[in-house]
């Protein structure tokens, strides 16, 4: 356990909070308590959030906020038997409609960004954890490539994705059961040159063993691009409501980048975007990044995420979002008054 020194006031409270915990990206064994509840679905109501005894821990040495226990074997069958289920549109043929449309103009925007930077002609692409398939259809039906497969861990949405007769396989199972069966098929054994990676990072386990298994299937020349959630403390929203049940690693760039250079992976390409992290990757040798937190920087991150939850950010965040209701009334009367002049001048 680190020792901190006497000039914080609350170091005493804070080394009591210290627990014993593997951390899956440097595997220290000592991190901090942030939070202890989280958000939870109703599986009947999607919207509904609920909160629950859900600890998140802040690793002492890399900084990676994760939640703990990281349970695997739950983990795996929850993705496999529940996760759509309980997180997604799923009870009805209409929510599922609704979910696949802004999953595909979700999906549209991601693959302009992959476009505008890999260019997939002629390439085999791998999308792990890809869900319906979305972002896979819409790469056959606008690139030009020279094969296309998909993995997902959810069994009831491989079996829906068979059912479609898309011009793309894909199998069953997580990245892991992937990697040892992959061999046993031809087309599967030959390296990938593009592989994605979109919503994925945050629901692994074992983040540094999943990137090592890919680091075997993609061509030496090849392209990781991964789309994840940027965890990093923010005055703008209280992180306890990002805390929930589906996901369990939460990446900041500075973690990021140290998981793709311990896998054997080089950072070409990270760019954050608000809430969002766009990265683009390419192999290279693995290596160790030695430059860990320092006491002061670990209790500065500490306290940014503990900040979020206080009573003065929760009142930032109030007087910010009603200052914000005038302006987005504003901007909807703009454009439908421009809408509507647009319309009479095509008349």
């Amino acid at each position: 356990m680190p020792e901190f020194g006497h000039s914080y006031v609350n170091d005493l409270a804070l080394i009591d909070k210290m627990i014993p915990a593997n951390c899956p990206l440097c595997g220290l064994v000592d991190s901090a308590v942030v939070f202890t509840e989280g958000r939870l679905h109703s599986p009947k109501r999607v919207k509904v959030m609920q909160y629950g005894k859900m600890d998140t821990v802040l690793c002492s040495k890399c900084g990676l906020l994760y939640r703990y226990p990281l349970k695997a074997d739950e983990l795996s069958a929850f993705y496999k038997a529940t996760y759509y289920e309980a997180f997604k549109q799923e009870t009805c043929a209409e929510g599922r409609a609704n979910d696949l449309r802004i999953a595909r103009r979700k999906n549209s925007q991601i693959l302009q960004y992959i476009r505008s930077r890999v260019d997939l002609r002629q390439r085999r692409v791998l999308d792990l954890g890809c869900g319906r398939g979305t972002l896979l259809s819409l790469i056959h039906e606008t690139c030009d490539t020279e094969f296309l497969l998909g993995v997902e861990p959810s069994f009831a949405v491989v079996e829906w994705v068979h059912k479609q007769h898309f011009r793309f396989e894909v199998w069953g199972g997580d990245i892991a059961g992937f990697a040892n069966v992959r061999e046993r098929q031809t087309v599967w054994s030959q390296p990938f040159d593009v592989v994605l990676l979109v919503g994925v990072l945050e629901h692994l386990a074992d983040p540094v063993g999943d990137l090592k298994h890919i680091r075997g299937m993609i061509a030496e020349d090849g392209w990781l691009y991964m789309y994840a959630h940027d965890e990093s403390p923010c005055l703008d929203w209280d992180f306890r409501q990002r805390i929930s049940l589906a996901h369990v690693l939460y990446f900041r760039p500075q973690t990021m980048r140290r998981l793709l250079t311990r896998t054997g992976f080089t950072p070409i390409h990270l760019e954050s975007r608000g809430t969002t992290m766009h990265v683009i990757a390419r192999p290279g040798p693995s290596s160790t990044i030695h430059s860990n937190l320092s006491q002061d920087e670990f209790l500065k991150l500490y306290r940014r995420y503990v900040f979020s939850t206080s009573i003065l950010a929760r009142t930032f965040r109030s007087i910010k979002g009603c200052a914000l209701i005038p302006y987005v009334f504003l901007r909807r009367i703009v454009k439908r008054a421009l809408g509507s002049w647009l319309s009479a001048s095509r008349a």
